[in-house]
């Protein structure tokens, strides 16, 4: 993979230095044809930083051999190691991209998930360049304890971020390294696992009823305009008319937004008096991480079933259709956007100095469960693990507050 300029043609390699001014920089991707002496495949890539040239590269390098077809390998070749960080950094996104993976270690990783993992790399070579180290020339084996501090003043100093995203990109640093040193047998110790990360009380949020109600207030075609870009405004409008139903089942099932969206139907089990007992949800994130096909079992108690009657339980059941919005012909990943969107848009409109997202709806039901079932809580939430709902979900101010009400250490006096 190169640099080319479009103006004077002039290429750069990973190892030379851009000098040139024109401003009309390209990656473009060479790729030797497998069993031919000197035939290349080339391509112009759309990528505007090196992390998602890369996995231009990889996805561009996959379609090329999955059309040429296996070719016989030569046993005596062995993988090279790589010496640089930038090129290890290469093999890692790789690796997490399931390139050249067993297929029992393969993780089936979200684009979101990669690209949050891709941008806490590049915040590490951006700790070294301001500290003038040249990344395009820095070995890995170079890595020691006073790079892992430029990275650690670079995150509380520059970036400001709290303890909870601190220790999060310094875990996602600790396994890159760490996979790069086991897979390719290095001697020398992981500068990251001297970082001793700070105490982090998760931030789990949840959105009162008041607030909610207001939030739907606030969905009017009025409110519902943002405008963004730089040198062309565009105005982008988020009202429409299925937008709180899509609020309602966010707050009344629990699941994720890709989850909500994918809802149907056909996916309401009765029991034997007819009535409304379950409703199966794809359970995508377990599903990803398990390579297995479970599904989510959410209770339909009185205010859910009310919210299904109201979207057309009676006239839709049964049916292959989508709960929500099945009339709708975007596409369901860009609906679940837009549905994040407008929340955090009618919620910031209510200017409570607070910043909630569609996501804290997940948490405000999870707490709700926790606080009336205590452990129990799992069978209504879906979680295997009892502490993954306490840590990441449960709210333990609306807990406290719940306790302080009724709370006594002896028994109350009696009159």
């Amino acid at each position: 993979m190169f640099l080319v300029c479009n103006y004077c043609k002039r290429t750069y390699s990973s190892d030379r230095k851009v000098r040139c001014k024109h401003n009309s920089l390209q990656y473009k991707a060479r790729i030797h044809i497998p069993g031919s002496i000197n035939r290349v495949k080339t391509k112009s890539l759309s990528a505007k930083n090196i992390e998602d040239a890369l996995t231009e590269y990889f996805q561009f390098r996959k379609e090329l051999l999955a059309i040429i077809g296996p070719v016989e390998e030569n046993n005596n070749l062995t993988e090279s190691k790589p010496l640089l960080l930038k090129d290890c950094i290469a093999t890692y996104i790789r690796f997490l991209n399931d390139e050249d993976v067993p297929e029992h270690r393969r993780k089936n990783r979200s684009v979101k998930y990669l690209n949050r993992l891709k941008k806490q790399l590049r915040f590490f070579t951006e700790s070294l360049e301001l500290r003038n180290v040249n990344v395009e020339l820095f070995r890995f084996t170079d890595l020691n304890d006073f790079h892992v501090g430029y990275f650690h003043s670079y995150l509380l100093q520059t970036k400001q971020h709290s303890n909870v995203t601190y220790n999060g990109i310094m875990q996602t640093l600790r396994l890159f390294t760490t996979h790069i040193i086991e897979k390719y047998f290095l001697r020398m110790t992981n500068p990251f696992k001297g970082v001793s990360l700070p105490e982090a009380e998760p931030q789990n949020d949840t959105i009162t009823e008041k607030e909610f109600l207001a939030v739907l207030a606030q969905h009017k075609p009025e409110n519902s305009f943002t405008f963004h870009g730089v040198k062309r405004i565009e105005k982008k409008n988020f009202y429409k008319p299925w937008m709180k139903e899509a609020f309602w089942l966010a707050l009344l099932i629990g699941r994720r937004r890709e989850e909500i969206v994918e809802l149907k139907w056909n996916g309401i089990e009765l029991d034997d008096k007819g009535e409304m007992q379950f409703l199966y949800s794809e359970h995508f994130k377990l599903n990803r991480m398990m390579k297995t096909n479970e599904k989510a079992r959410i209770i339909i108690g009185e205010e859910l079933k009310q919210l299904l009657l109201r979207m057309g339980y009676e006239t839709h059941k049964g049916k292959d259709q989508y709960i929500l919005a099945p009339e709708e012909t975007m596409k369901r990943l860009v609906m679940m956007e837009l549905i994040s969107r407008a929340f955090s848009l009618y919620y910031n409109q209510l200017q409570t100095g607070r910043k909630l997202h569609l996501k804290h709806l997940r948490k405000t039901f999870n707490t709700s469960a926790f606080l009336q079932f205590g452990d129990s809580a799992t069978v209504v939430t879906n979680h295997k693990q009892i502490k993954t709902l306490r840590n990441h979900y449960v709210n333990k101010m609306v807990i406290a507050s719940e306790a302080q009400k009724t709370f006594t250490v002896f028994n109350k006096p009696k009159d």
